[in-house]
């Protein structure tokens, strides 16, 4: 339910639905299975994958080489891995997807490489199923090769990497030839019209396009100074279409609620281009607190003139104005900004509950291995005691969950709310509140059971930092019990590869 950070803005694109964009044409009683299927809604999700499977087979069996098939392919594997998300985890589980950021990363190499060459490039529906191809590649890959430690980040990628004959280097030049593909879609007169109403789904997805471009150009060459440049062209593209659609009778209308996020994008490249390390005296970079408070000061409403704190924090009572986006990427800014604080190491290494300096986050902007070196020195030297720190962190995660959980009120137990208690149990047990922290956890667990599994990365990311938790504050014991667990579901997931 909702985004976990910034980067989730490249990964959905609207035009693409599995209902209108399947190969209905084919008369294949799988499609219509599959359409049958999610016509019931999340029950028949089940349902329709396996039937969208056996499609993918079938076209597979066929040709995908060929472009009349590759029409069909695309699309049908788009929408299957679409489903499958849609699908609880532990679910999915019982499926034959086993992994799924593997099986996404397997299927999506496969489906864009195996027709890199026929697809048809002014097929509007080719278009959007290969963005979306394209997307959940980028996402799977992030999520594969994160780094949760700094020290960790040496460890790049290799330049041979392929998967199923795709490689980082097809996906980067796909990426052009998309953006190339949209120009000209967006030259057609029935788009044009729309174009000047700013409501155009092509315009944003050139938008997102660059998103990824950014993203892959950050994780093969480690050149933040362009990737960031990308995200600067979105970002004052963006704010033309803001000015233009603000009404002149509702002076505080955004008008754009994913405006916040591209901020958001924008500081987590200069978090990462940060290092702790350069502000050893309880110091840290204003140019990216700055920016950290950019994203959250776009989602807080007050009146012409009011006196705004530096680091705004949305009234309760504006909460009301906004809509459900809105609310979900502000809580998105402020998971964020929180776990920037929170990664601010301890200046006295022995009273240090966590041994490792860490993120915290599961950004893949953040966390994702590159060659990218972090800035030697800070371009603004901003006093920040660690008191304060933790202070900005627990103000910002208290709001978070707080909005998070009016949104979702009859689900406590989201994924993003999984998140938010686990970085609040980490503040905690930096603090040595060892009560505070095991219960907050206690709560954090079941969120990522019930949304991830009890043998998902996710689950092991969770199960990581409570080890730590507990091993700073003492527990011995209890950390290692979950260090058992993870190894026990390491051992599962390497069996169930075997199989």
């Amino acid at each position: 339910m909702g985004s976990y950070s910034a980067a989730d803005l490249a990964l959905y694109y609207p035009r693409f639905q599995t209902m209108t964009h399947l190969p209905l044409a084919t008369a294949l009683p799988e499609v219509k299975e599959a359409v049958s299927a999610l016509q019931e809604g999340p029950l028949g999700s089940s349902k329709a994958l396996s039937a969208l499977g056996r499609c993918q087979e079938i076209f597979e069996n066929i040709g995908p080489h060929m472009a009349m098939v590759s029409a069909m392919h695309r699309p049908t594997v788009a929408a299957r891995i679409l489903v499958a998300k849609r699908i609880p985890r532990p679910q999915l589980a019982q499926t034959s997807i086993a992994h799924l950021d593997t099986w996404v990363l397997v299927e999506t190499s496969r489906a864009l490489n195996i027709s890199a060459d026929v697809w048809l490039r002014d097929d509007e529906v080719q278009f959007d199923a290969s963005c979306v191809l394209l997307a959940q590649f980028v996402d799977a890959f992030c999520k594969l090769h994160q780094a949760l430690i700094p020290e960790h980040d040496n460890h790049t990628i290799p330049a041979e990497w392929q998967c199923e004959g795709w490689t980082l280097a097809k996906a980067f030049a796909l990426v052009d030839e998309l953006l190339s593909v949209s120009e000209r879609l967006l030259r057609k007169p029935e788009h044009a019209k729309l174009v000047a109403q700013k409501d155009n789904h092509f315009a944003w997805a050139r938008t997102k396009l660059y998103l990824l471009k950014s993203i892959l150009l950050f994780i093969t060459t480690g050149n933040t100074y362009r990737a960031n440049g990308m995200v600067t062209q979105d970002i004052d593209e963006v704010e033309m279409w803001k000015m233009d659609r603000r009404s002149f009778f509702d002076p505080f209308l955004k008008g754009v609620p994913e405006l916040g996020l591209l901020y958001q994008f924008q500081a987590e490249y200069k978090w990462r281009m940060f290092d702790w390390k350069t502000c050893p005296d309880e110091a840290t970079d204003g140019i990216v607190v700055m920016a950290m408070s950019k994203g959250i000061s776009y989602y807080h409403f007050a009146p012409e003139g009011a006196a705004t704190a530096f680091d705004p924090i949305m009234e309760a009572s504006m909460a009301d104005q906004l809509e459900l986006i809105e609310l979900d990427a502000y809580t998105t800014c402020l998971l964020s900004s929180a776990n920037f604080f929170l990664s601010m190491p301890h200046p006295t290494p022995d009273k240090a509950v966590f041994t490792h300096q860490l993120r915290f986050t599961t950004s893949p902007l953040v966390t994702t291995r590159s060659v990218v070196q972090p800035h030697a020195d800070v371009a603004e030297k901003q006093s920040l005691t660690l008191h304060n720190a933790r202070k900005r962190a627990q103000r910002c995660l208290e709001r978070a969950l707080k909005v998070n959980r009016r949104l979702f009120p009859d689900n406590l137990n989201t994924a993003k709310a999984g998140y938010m208690l686990l970085s609040l149990g980490c503040l905690y047990a930096d603090l040595r509140d060892y009560l505070f922290c095991v219960g907050l956890l206690n709560k954090a667990g079941p969120c990522f059971l019930e949304n991830f599994g009890p043998h998902s990365d996710e689950y092991m990311h969770f199960l990581t930092l409570e080890a730590q938790c507990l091993k700073g504050l003492g527990s011995g014991k209890e950390s290692e019990s979950r260090y058992e667990k993870i190894a026990a579901i390491k051992e599962r997931r390497d069996e169930t590869k075997k199989q």
